[in-house]
């Protein structure tokens, strides 16, 4: 690739980055900051460039403040062809990223960011990796079969969540399929998990945490009539066994604080799904209102309740 070409597929990434940031809610909040290498000889580097710093209070574990790196890597042709090709790819961005955040460490800019967020007690540092691409004929390619168990060295001690194309449109999908249902304000619901949680943290807010990114699920809380619903949106076909594990999930989310909830599968097809969703229902008690929906538009949404 040219020298041109290069910059423009990093000026690519970098836009489509930052609106998909933006639809995550952590667009605004982002610091970007030059980061000097602290390893020169061993990193074969002077500089890392800039550092995008998002930081937050950790809704899923108490006492703790997650500061994140974000790295944005984009390729104009797609992922490469074969498992290795990818896993070699990758494990160049997890390591160009272990590098910045060690070296943000010794960086009194960061430091001074961090001071200035009125964080928890307990600092982590974690990595997020997007990394995007822009062939049109394979943009939500599934790529996590390919990446398999990547041999790290012993110095990769940074936690890295990846965004690649096929998550990030699936974040893309769902919460844009959310904003253009419903009018009104609404927020990511952080549904506790396990004991890590306090009664006293902020069940929803206004960013989605690293540990929602890596999930197959985005839990949207909004409201409909003024009635609160819980919306879940689910990566992964539609079939009777994931309505009945998305279903159970969502009452166990709920906490019965809501009564309607709308479950979004990319495939659902009223004329075709509707009686396995019926079956599936049928296994619960005191379902309450359920709307079974896809996320991507089609002449068949009108038949959604």
């Amino acid at each position: 690739m040219s020298g041109e070409a290069s910059k423009r597929s990093g000026e690519i990434g970098e836009e489509l980055a930052q609106k998909l940031l933006n639809l995550i809610g952590w667009g605004q909040s982002l610091s970007a900051i030059k980061i000097p290498c602290a390893f020169q000889e061993k990193h074969e580097t002077t500089s890392h460039g800039d550092d995008k710093l998002f930081i937050y209070n950790n809704p899923f574990i108490e006492g703790t403040t997650d500061v994140v790196h974000v790295s944005v890597k984009h390729k104009t042709d797609g992922y490469k062809k074969t498992a290795q090709g990818i896993r070699n790819e990758l494990k160049n961005h997890l390591t160009e990223l272990n590098n910045i955040v060690k070296c943000a460490g010794f960086s009194p800019d960061v430091a001074r960011v961090i001071a200035s967020h009125h964080g928890k007690p307990r600092k982590i540092h974690r990595g997020l990796l997007v990394w995007l691409h822009s062939d049109g004929n394979s943009l939500e390619r599934d790529i996590r079969q390919d990446i398999g168990d990547i041999q790290l060295s012993k110095e990769h001690s940074t936690p890295i969540f990846l965004i690649d194309s096929g998550r990030a449109s699936f974040i893309y999908h769902a919460i844009r399929h959310y904003q253009s249902k419903q009018s009104e304000e609404y927020t990511f619901y952080y549904p506790r998990l396990g004991n890590a949680m306090s009664a006293d943290n902020e069940r929803s807010g206004k960013y989605l945490p690293l540990e929602l990114i890596a999930s197959d699920v985005i839990p949207i809380r909004g409201c409909v009539d003024n009635k609160p619903v819980l919306h879940l949106y689910i990566r992964e076909k539609f079939s009777t066994s994931a309505l009945k594990k998305a279903y159970a999930l969502a009452r166990d989310f709920g906490d019965a604080w809501v009564t309607d909830i709308h479950i979004g599968f990319e495939d659902y097809n009223e004329t075709t799904h509707r009686q396995f969703r019926d079956e599936a229902l049928l296994a619960f008690e005191n379902i309450g209102n359920v709307v079974v929906f896809s996320y991507k538009a089609n002449l068949l949404n009108f038949l959604e309740g």
